[in-house]
């Protein structure tokens, strides 16, 4: 099949709108094939983090998808991938004489920064500069866990840091192997550039050793820490974590 145009609209969005896209095949047999839009950014490719946001449709003359932009999307430009799935998995997109292409992206669409929300209740402190908002873990796509958090800058924080996550366990350890240091936004939103008073949601992917018993009573616990020091500027645990599957990588 091949992909012969498309529309995107809007060009510019903020948290909580809707990018919609409509593309157009051509294909000698569509049976049992999907169109796949992803909304996501460089980092996808550099850091394996996940997706932001994705809509599946089956493959037609003309598939139509809606993306909504969620809260961990930076200011900034996200990118659009589109791929094509298989029975087997995903179709490889390709050159007429076969050369790989690797991921298919179209027009990027920029994202406006959110708004100052100075007066939202806070569940923890980082020192003197940074809230935690909310926080959230869930089971993610895949295996392992998605860990959600956003925070609110409330002080000056002339450099950037780095977020350590772990999994603690119901018997006051750390998890072995549940562990992930990461700059906010994978790098592409430093902390340095966060605005006083503003939500910044950001994500990370924790692996689960396979064997880790599954249950209640686990917490994960975030920490920012200057990388050139190793100073932490504190930490802050999200409770209550339950693995529901025996085993998870």
């Amino acid at each position: 099949m091949r992909l012969l145009g498309y529309e995107l609209w809007p060009r510019e969005v903020g948290v909580g709108d809707t990018v919609r896209l409509r593309l157009h095949w051509e294909a000698a047999d569509e049976s049992q094939l999907a169109a796949v839009v992803r909304l996501t950014t460089a980092a996808e490719a550099i850091f394996h983090a996940p997706s932001l946001a994705r809509s599946e449709a089956p493959l037609g003359p003309v598939s139509e998808h809606s993306l909504v932009v969620p809260p961990e999307v930076a200011p900034g430009l996200a990118l659009v991938a589109v791929e094509v799935q298989g029975p087997e998995g995903t179709l490889e997109p390709h050159t007429d004489q076969g050369t790989p292409l690797g991921t298919t992206f179209l027009a990027p669409v920029r994202v406006r920064p959110p708004a100052p929300a100075p007066d939202l209740e806070a569940e923890g402190r980082l020192g003197k500069a940074l809230d935690l908002l909310e926080g959230s873990v869930e089971e993610a796509r895949g295996g392992g866990l998605l860990v959600r958090a956003t925070w609110r800058r409330v002080a000056r924080l002339p450099q950037d840091y780095v977020t350590s996550v772990r999994l603690w366990g119901p018997d006051g350890r750390q998890v072995p192997g549940a562990a992930r240091d990461v700059q906010p936004r994978y790098g592409l939103y430093p902390t340095s550039l966060w605005p006083v008073d503003t939500p910044v949601a950001d994500f990370y992917r924790l692996r689960v050793p396979a064997g880790t018993p599954p249950g209640p009573g686990y917490h994960v616990e975030l920490t920012l820490y200057d990388l050139r020091t190793l100073t932490p500027l504190g930490s802050v645990r999200i409770p209550d974590v339950t693995l529901t599957h025996p085993t998870i990588d």
